[in-house]
């Protein structure tokens, strides 16, 4: 791909301008498969593996020395109640997970690598339509070698909007 650059430096008492330019990058291609395998009606299971070449990327025809191949795995699962049931309990759906992954950062010749678990809720507002909760936390680095470590907090909030509100009933 093309690219637009641009060095600034700046400083209390300005801004320097280094170099502009165009120039040529190579982003690799990232690469994901996954599976999901249906237990008993209830229960969903998936798992999923992406990989990224990052070693083979280049700025300007530079590669860096801070960027390694990156790889993630995730199991999940999903609980669903039968959802054809009248209740509320009968129509909410549980969600858990857990994935790693070697991200494609290297600080000072380290690998920096992140693990993450996730819980989450989808609770039903009407048929085919939910708001859903989850909750991720995770940790990425380690305090060996004098590097950082990051512990990372996610809640998310979403509403899903079956299609059924889009189909106009007759009268």
């Amino acid at each position: 791909m093309s690219a637009d650059s641009a060095n600034v430096y700046s400083t209390t008492i300005g801004s320097y301008n280094e170099s502009t330019g165009s120039l040529k990058a190579n982003l690799p291609a990232r690469i994901g498969i996954g599976t999901s395998f249906k237990f008993d009606k209830n229960y969903l299971f998936t798992l999923d593996y992406m990989s990224q070449s990052m070693e083979d990327f280049t700025w300007d025809g530079k590669k860096s020395i801070s960027l390694q191949n990156a790889n993630k795995l995730s199991f999940g699962m999903e609980y669903r109640p039968d959802y054809n049931e009248n209740g509320f309990w009968n129509q909410t759906m549980l969600r858990a997970g857990i994935s790693y992954e070697k991200t494609p950062y290297k600080v000072s010749g380290y690998s920096v690598d992140q693990l993450s678990l996730t819980a989450g809720v989808s609770l039903p507002l009407s048929y085919g339509n939910t708001i859903d909760l989850g909750f991720q936390y995770s940790k990425r680095g380690t305090q060996d070698f004098s590097l950082v470590k990051e512990n990372l907090y996610r809640f998310n909030v979403a509403i899903s909007i079956g299609e059924l509100w889009f189909i106009q009933v007759e009268r």
